[in-house]
């Protein structure tokens, strides 16, 4: 979790390792650091892959919505 400023905070990466999905830890997790995000800021934000289907529906049961797409682009 990281501040952006006193209006928005980030969560910039929740991950579980593989033998641990599956067991509730990442909504828990992410449900806490929402409500300690909100204690202090108007926005919690969250990126997401659009094919990343578990953390999508991880973020859902917390209440995220989709709220914009972007596109990547790669520099090689």
């Amino acid at each position: 979790m990281a501040w952006i400023d006193e209006t928005a905070a980030i969560i910039a990466n929740a991950t579980t390792h593989p033998k641990y999905q599956n067991l509730g830890l990442a909504t828990y997790l992410v449900n806490e650091c929402i409500h300690d995000m909100m204690e202090h800021t108007e926005i919690a934000i969250i990126h997401v892959l659009t094919d990343n289907e578990p953390a999508i529906k991880v973020y859902s049961k917390v209440g995220y919505e989709v709220y914009a797409s972007f596109i990547m682009v790669g520099l090689e």
